[in-house]
């Protein structure tokens, strides 16, 4: 598997055999156009080989990127058939409620379908809190546990097999990052690590 310490690894194994040790010192074993020309060669491969891992990363992350989207495209798919058609037949107060009601009780109203344990319920919160209560959350802090309320919402709601899909999903896009700044650092010590190193340029 290549990685960028394999990489380097090898380009420092094939640089390395271009040259033999001789009264002590290390000297080249070809005339100097050759040597250079082999030199030359090694950098040749070592960049590809960059290029090629940072390619694979980008690839790597754009595919967990829709995995972790796919787990947000049809929420239907969250409810059995049961609770799907308990969520619809309430959808209209449910929204009505949300819609006549400030950012805190709209907040309350969350928590409370959380601690009911009414699943049709916290779903039809997933679906229209972050809609109804977003513009009027002009606070930093009421924004702020908004997006925590509905992260419980969706951890309350979300099945077993999604939020496994979604852990999934953002491990790799992390592992994928990292893949992009340890090429992007192995570059930035290539060229002689001129300026100050800086993984999100």
């Amino acid at each position: 598997m290549n990685t960028v310490e394999t990489i380097e690894q090898d380009r420092e194994t094939a640089v390395n055999a271009l040259y033999t040790i001789h009264d002590g010192a290390r000297v080249p074993l070809h005339a100097d156009h050759v040597h250079q020309a082999r030199l030359a060669e090694a950098e040749r491969v070592y960049n590809e080989r960059l290029a090629a891992l940072q390619a694979e990363a980008e690839a790597d992350r754009a595919a967990a990127e829709e995995l972790a989207s796919l787990q947000y495209t049809d929420k239907t798919t969250w409810l059995t058939a049961e609770e799907l058609a308990a969520a619809n037949g309430r959808a209209s107060f449910v929204r009505e409620d949300l819609a006549a009601a400030d950012v805190d009780t709209q907040l309350n109203m969350a928590r409370r379908a959380l601690a009911s344990g009414d699943k049709p319920l916290a779903w039809l919160m997933l679906r229209y809190l972050p809609q109804t209560a977003a513009a009027a959350a002009e606070s930093v802090s009421l924004a702020a546990e908004l997006g925590q309320v509905v992260k419980q919402l969706e951890t309350a709601v979300m099945p077993e097999a999604q939020r496994r899909a979604r852990q999934e999903a953002k491990d790799k896009i992390l592992a994928a990052e990292n893949k992009r700044v340890a090429v992007k650092h192995a570059r930035w010590v290539a060229n002689g690590r001129k300026g100050v190193f800086n993984p999100f340029k």
